[in-house]
C-alpha cells in the first residue's frame, strides 16, 4: 500500500509538470514502454525554453526529478514484474533475462534522454550534487532492481562457472560481458559494487573449489606423486583460464593474487601427497617438513 501511494504520488506530480509541455505522463511513459519514437521536437523545445528562465521561474530541478520518476516507474512497474520468476528459477536463464533488461533499460533511458537533453548540457554541469541523466538512470536502476536480484544474479554466475568445470563450456560470451558490464556500470565510476557482488564470491568460490579439489586428491592417495603435481599443476590452469572467463579486466591483479595462493597449495598438497601418502610418514612427521620447506 505504501508503495502504491509513493508511486501515485509520483505520476501526480509528474503529470503536473508535463501538462506544462502539453504532454501527459503517459505520454512520456510510452517512450519507454515502446519501440517507436514519438515526436519529441516539441518537447525538447519546451523543455528548453522553461530551463532557461531565470529564477524563481526556472523548471531544470523539476524536469530533472521527472526524468529520475520516470525511470523510476518505468523500472517498478514494467522490469521488477518480469525479473520475479526468473530470479526463482535461477542459473543461466536468470543471466539471459538480465542481460535483456539491462540492455533494455540503457537503450530505453537513453530515448528519454533526447526529451531532458538540455539538462545534460547545463544543468547537471553545473549544479552542486547532481549526477548526468545517464548516470542518474543507472542509480535508480541500481537502486530499484540491481538491490533485488544481484544475489540471485552472483549465484547463477558461480552456477555458470561450476557447470563449465563439469562440461568444459562458459555461459554465452555475450551475455556474460553484459551482466559484468552491468556489475561495473552501476558503481558509477568506481568499481567497489563490482569488486564486492560479483568478484569477491567468485574468487572465494574458486579458492574453496580448488583446495578441495586438491584435498580430495590427497584424500584418494590412487596415483604417483608426478602424476599428482601434473595433474595439480592442469587443474591450477583450468581453473585460472575459467575464473578469468567470468570476470573483467578490472579483476586482473586479484586473479594473480588466486594464482599465486593455488601455487602454494599446490606445493603444500604436493609435499602432503608425497610424504604422508606416498612414503607413510606420520601427520606430525609432514607438519615439520611443511614447515622446514617453508
Amino acid at each position: 500500500m505504501r508503495n502504491r501511494s509513493s508511486m501515485q504520488c509520483i505520476v501526480e506530480r509528474v503529470s503536473r509538470i508535463l501538462r506544462a509541455i502539453g504532454l501527459s505522463f503517459f505520454s512520456l511513459f510510452s517512450l519507454l514502454c515502446t519501440k517507436t519514437d514519438m515526436d519529441t521536437e516539441h518537447s525538447i523545445s519546451a523543455v528548453h525554453k522553461m530551463c532557461t528562465k531565470p529564477y524563481p521561474n526556472n523548471w531544470c530541478h523539476d524536469f530533472y526529478r521527472l526524468y529520475g520518476d520516470t525511470v523510476q516507474s518505468y523500472l517498478q512497474i514494467i522490469i521488477l514484474p518480469r525479473l520475479r520468476d526468473p530470479i526463482q528459477r535461477g542459473g543461466t536463464a536468470l543471466l539471459t533475462e538480465m542481460q535483456c533488461h539491462w540492455s533494455e533499460h540503457k537503450e530505453k533511458s537513453s530515448r528519454l534522454r533526447k526529451v531532458f537533453v538540455y539538462l545534460d548540457r547545463y544543468y547537471t554541469q553545473n549544479a552542486r550534487c547532481v549526477l548526468p541523466l545517464e548516470q542518474f538512470a543507472h542509480y535508480h536502476f541500481k537502486i530499484h532492481i540491481y538491490d533485488e536480484v544481484k544475489s540471485a544474479v552472483t549465484s547463477a554466475v558461480i552456477y555458470s562457472i561450476n557447470e563449465g568445470r563439469r562440461s568444459g563450456e562458459i555461459i554465452d560470451r555475450d551475455v556474460l560481458s553484459v551482466i559484468v558490464e552491468m556489475y561495473e556500470t552501476v558503481g558509477i565510476g568506481m568499481f567497489d559494487f563490482y569488486a564486492a557482488d560479483l568478484e569477491t564470491p567468485v574468487v572465494e568460490s574458486s579458492r574453496q573449489y580448488f583446495s578441495e579439489l586438491l584435498q580430495g586428491w590427497v584424500d584418494d592417495g590412487i596415483v604417483s606423486a608426478s602424476t599428482f603435481l601434473t595433474n595439480a599443476e592442469r587443474a591450477r590452469k583450468e581453473e585460472l583460464a575459467v575464473i578469468t572467463g567470468h570476470l573483467s579486466e578490472a579483476s586482473k591483479p586479484r586473479l594473480v593474487q588466486l594464482d599465486d595462493e593455488n601455487r602454494v597449495l599446490v606445493r603444500r598438497s604436493f609435499v602432503t601427497y608425497y610424504f604422508g601418502v606416498c612414503k607413510g610418514l606420520p601427520e606430525d612427521a609432514v607438519k615439520v617438513i611443511h614447515a622446514f620447506i617453508e
